[in-house]
């Protein structure tokens, strides 16, 4: 075949137009310039590489300037790729996205001018990278060096901060002088107790010297009881047809009808469930809160009144040892004393009152002893018995109330402080105890005894001597050999048979005592009257004795003064006078005439009519001479023998009448002052409870809260030990925190890291303030119900608990602060965790006086979990999306609840502080995270993330905004912010306080119907209301 005669087969001309058009669409697609290179006149054939300081993308004609300032001057609509499908305009990636306007670098081919300086350079424009100089270091995207701190060093090259050993010497200094200072603290507190002991001991040296000389009048136990007559106004009790009725409906007091007379010791009996407790809990009215009291009674044979009006006059000693476990025996004592005497009263004898108690009650070698706890050891069971019920006595009550005062103790022990009580009695006081099972030497201390049976019914009420005699009387008889005490319990639990009555029961024993009791007992009074009239002649006989020995004493001391006046040719203040009579001896002559040793003990073998030994005489002047001079004051003996105490003011060398203690002219005090029937009189003349011009007058509420601040101080200082151990885990945990953030965030890093360490640190607080109230809450309903204001010692609490408030953010602070190396200064962080410790330290005050120990730690972390950690509002700032968990995102209630978290605040704080100090370059970038939150007020700001955002909006904003809008100290303006940020914390922690203050007061007394005891009555008025018409709707129903 010739060529001009071949034929193009159609199959062929197919497939070469189909090469064609591929061919023709290669080409098509690389008629772009690429990215990396410009092409001039979109010119394939010469593409350039893009030079340094300038990006090109994809089709560029032209490279551009990287410089994002530049930009926004001259070509805000430049487009630039965003990594989406739309690409966006270079002043959308500045202003909505946050990009920052320096830091970034453009090598030769970039493709994109947000490619930031690495890290370990700082780029101070688009085409340099400078290795970061030593002592900076160089974050990612770093415009300029950043200066390293001064508890951080850095290298060359570096991109964060790397701590020194300086912070932790600093903390370990701050550690060590906090140590320093509670060791102080206790060596005060232990030199101050030696000091007392020493005190206490020269003291009882003197009296043991000189009381054989002066006869028993001056026993060291009649001495401590002088400090007792004191004990008014006098208050007797009766009660008639007393009954409780349980809301349930059950009676378990009922008809108890007796009196408790002052100056008397009475013993409740009766075996278990026979109400005794209860019948203290009716008498006093404090069973109105949980049944209803009906029955008369008397104070001082005035009706209408109730015992809970006198807290001042009148005490109570629990069942259970309720006392201060970390302080001494004596210290519980003291400040228990000087908490609850009259204000009258001075510190001085506030501590002799304390003294006293602990030598009546027989703790003398155990008095600076720790009290101790069942984790830590201290006195035993039976020791802490006593000191429950020295706390009382100390008050010097008129009236006390004993639960079982002796449950724990042995029989000796018990033996001596129901000895102590009738001495008590003795004075003036109106006691009456709950004792199980005492034995026949303690049971015949008692003066009379209120017995009562099963149901709470009486059963006996009179004397105790007459207890056996009534019982026989009316068919029980007592075995040989058997203690009247349980002989008696066992009548009442029915274990004993009555003669001549086989259906005897226990209740019947209420109706004997009516039917005969009353008789018998009233029968048998005149033989008591009668006792007690010779007991006063007995009383009166010994003060005549005692004026006989003391006149015989100032006589003494006179007639010594007046000879050796004469023997030194003195002339004689007192001549002229009628010198056998003391009472009108000069003062002058006895305050000037001093006695040395060998005069004292001429004085002392002159009175007794013997040998005195010279170690007596010698510690006696040891103790008397003023600043070892050897010699004493003839005034001053006087007085001290006068008065029968150790005062140490009276110890000087100048008379008594120079410094206007006498009375009348003569030497000391007029015996007529002091001495009556025996007893020393009281300066404050005291009337009876009720309806007289004098009552008590307790401490004023500024001198209870010093007592209760000193009293505080003293037990935190005592376990110094379990506050390093609290330093020291706050060291732990704040080094952690601040590894896992470390100091190389970036901008968007910095809120989710302050946030965590915000968290952590409440945390830890609430769960260290826990036991500020819920540890020693029941000590306080205690001394509430003596009459301590809950004022004071709330307002005592929070002032001492402000060493923790104030020193353990102090520490987290500190040690955080330095591993983060934040920009923002140690004292705005400071401040900020501060405000945390005062929100979190009153959360767990609320939680601790609401809840049980064991449920208030779960209640307040919870609390303070769910707030501050899920509902904060600046939940994952570093991932910010549209999730709704941030503030802008939150409605009206939604920012209400976040505003109750405490790092909604103090985030704002440390975030405004920290972001206020960036260079300008940055500030596009810190706006866009706080917009992205909503802090700040930039809740209304458009945000890439925000689908509520429209592009009207973006379009308005695009037109208005301007560099100067997106400075920190610009749009947050601190001033405002930070000061309703500051005060909505303060703010909060008040409010926690508040309600911590009334849930306490609502619980220490309970006798008070607050709110919650109103709403509970209320509800269960509403209950019966239901329930009655319940039952008038079903009885026509039964009756159809």
């Amino acid at each position: 075949m010739s060529a001009s005669t071949m034929v193009v087969r159609p199959d062929f001309l197919i497939a070469v137009l189909l090469v064609a058009t591929l061919y023709g669409q290669a080409l098509g697609q690389n008629s772009t310039c690429p990215a990396g290179y410009y092409c001039p006149n979109n010119n394939l054939s010469n593409q350039i590489i893009c030079p340094e300081g300038y990006y090109c993308m994809q089709g560029s004609t032209a490279p551009t300037t990287c410089d994002f300032n530049w930009l926004l001057q001259y070509a805000p609509d430049t487009i630039i790729p965003s990594g989406e499908d739309n690409p966006i305009t270079a002043a959308e990636a500045v202003y909505f996205q946050g990009q920052a306007l320096a830091g970034n670098l453009c090598p030769k081919g970039s493709i994109t001018p947000t490619q930031s300086c690495p890290a370990g350079y700082y780029c101070p424009n688009t085409t340099t990278k400078i290795i970061c100089p030593d002592e900076h270091y160089c974050k990612t995207g770093s415009a300029a060096p950043w200066n390293c701190s001064f508890f951080s060093v850095c290298d060359a090259g570096s991109d964060s901060p790397r701590v020194t050993y300086t912070a932790v010497i600093g903390i370990v200094i701050i550690l060590f002088a906090i140590y320093v200072g509670y060791v102080l603290i206790f060596l005060w507190v232990r030199v101050k107790r030696r000091r007392n002991t020493e005190a206490l001991e020269q003291r009882e040296a003197l009296v043991s010297a000189i009381a054989p000389l002066l006869g028993p009048k001056y026993d060291p136990k009649t001495n401590h009881l002088k400090l007792f007559s004191k004990v008014k106004p006098k208050v007797s009790i009766a009660f008639r047809e007393l009954c409780l009725t349980l809301k349930s409906g059950a009676t378990i007091l009922k008809n108890v009808t007796g009196e408790f007379k002052h100056s008397k010791l009475y013993a409740v009996m009766g075996p278990s469930g026979a109400g005794k407790s209860t019948f203290f809990n009716t008498l006093t009215g404090s069973a109105a809160s949980y049944g209803t009291i009906t029955g008369t009674v008397t104070i001082n044979g005035q009706e209408g009144v109730n015992l809970s009006a006198y807290k001042d006059v009148v005490g109570f000693v629990p069942q259970d040892d309720i006392v201060h476990e970390d302080l001494t025996v004596r210290e519980n004592l003291a400040f228990a004393a000087y908490l609850k005497l009259d204000k009258k009263v001075s510190g001085q004898e506030c501590q002799e009152v304390a003294d006293a108690v602990v030598d009546m009650l027989g703790m003398r070698h155990i008095a600076h002893s720790i009290v101790g706890s069942v984790t830590k050891r201290g006195i035993s069971g039976g020791q802490r018995k006593r000191v429950n019920i020295g706390m009382e006595l100390v008050a010097r009550p008129s009236v006390c109330f004993m639960d079982e005062p002796t449950s724990g103790l042995d029989s000796t022990a018990t033996l001596e402080v129901l000895s102590a009580l009738k001495s008590l009695a003795l004075c003036g006081m109106n006691i009456s105890a709950v004792i199980h099972q005492p034995r026949y030497s303690v049971f015949i201390l008692f003066d009379e005894l209120l017995l009562l049976a099963k149901g709470g019914l009486t059963a006996f009420m009179g004397p105790t001597e007459q207890m056996l005699e009534y019982f026989e009387s009316t068919g029980f008889k007592m075995a040989d050999n058997e203690n009247p005490a349980d002989f008696m319990l066992d009548v009442c639990s029915g274990s004993i048979p009555r003669a001549n009555d086989p259906n005897f029961k226990p209740s019947d024993l209420n109706g004997l005592w009516f039917e005969h009791g009353v008789q018998f007992v009233e029968a048998r009074r005149s033989q008591a009257a009668e006792f007690e009239i010779s007991r006063s002649h007995l009383a009166t006989e010994s003060s005549i004795m005692m004026n006989e020995r003391i006149h015989a004493i100032r006589a003494e001391l006179l007639h010594m003064a007046k000879r050796k006046a004469r023997n030194a040719h003195d002339p004689l203040p007192g001549d002229g006078d009628h010198t056998g009579s003391p009472v009108h001896a000069s003062g002058d002559l006895l305050g000037q005439y001093h006695l040395d040793l060998p005069e004292m003990k001429t004085f002392l073998e002159t009175l007794v009519q013997g040998q005195v030994e010279e170690e007596d005489v010698a510690a006696l002047m040891k103790a008397v001479a003023p600043q070892n001079t050897g010699s004493v004051a003839a005034a001053d003996i006087l007085a001290f023998v006068v008065t029968g105490k150790y005062k140490e003011h009276l110890y000087r060398s100048s008379s008594i009448a120079s410094r206007g203690g006498s009375n009348v002219p003569g030497a000391g005090p007029d015996i007529k002052s002091f001495v009556t029937n025996g007893d020393v009189e009281v300066g404050i003349q005291e009337k009876d409870c009720l309806g007289n011009p004098v009552n008590r007058q307790g401490r004023s509420t500024g001198f209870v809260f010093c007592v209760l601040v000193m009293r505080l101080l003293v037990k935190k200082a005592r376990n110094w030990q379990d506050m390093i151990v609290n330093l020291l885990l706050m060291l732990i945990t704040s080094s952690i925190a601040g590894l896992v953030s470390g100091a190389s965030y970036a901008p968007n890093q910095y809120l989710t890291n302050v946030n965590t360490a915000f968290l952590v640190f409440g945390m830890i607080m609430v769960v260290a303030s826990n036991n500020v109230f819920g540890s020693d809450r029941i000590i306080y309903i205690r001394e509430t119900k003596a009459g301590i204001g809950t004022t004071a010692l709330f307002t005592a609490v929070n002032v001492v608990h402000l060493i923790d408030v104030f020193l353990l953010p102090l520490i987290f602070t500190g040690m955080f602060y330095g591993f983060m190396q934040p920009v923002c200064s140690f004292k705005w962080f400071y401040l900020s965790m501060l405000m945390c410790s005062w929100y979190s330290s009153g959360l767990a005050y609320v939680a601790s006086v609401l809840f049980s120990p064991v449920n208030s730690v779960v209640a307040a972390a919870a609390y303070a979990l769910i707030f501050n950690a899920f509902v904060n509002g600046v939940n994952t700032p570093s991932a910010v999306s549209s999730n709704g968990s941030q503030y802008r995102y939150l409605n009206g209630f939604g920012q209400f609840l976040a505003g109750l978290s405490y790092n909604r605040w103090v985030v704002e704080i440390v975030t405004i502080k920290e972001y206020e100090f960036y260079d300008y370059y940055l500030q596009p970038s810190t706006h866009y995270i706080m917009a992205s939150v909503g802090l700040c007020g930039t809740s209304s700001y458009p945000s890439p993330y925000d689908s509520r955002c429209t592009p009207e909006q973006y379009a308005q904003t695009l037109s208005t905004v301007t560099l100067n809008d997106m400075v920190t100290s610009n749009y947050c303006q601190p001033g405002d912010y930070m000061m309703w940020d500051f005060l909505a914390v303060l703010l909060l922690g008040a409010v926690y306080r508040l309600f911590a203050y009334i849930a306490l007061w609502m619980k220490l007394r309970p006798e008070v119907p607050g709110p919650y005891v109103a709403l509970k009555k209320l509800v269960e008025a509403g209950i019966d209301k239901a329930k009655s018409w319940g039952k008038k709707e079903k009885e026509p129903r039964a009756q159809e």
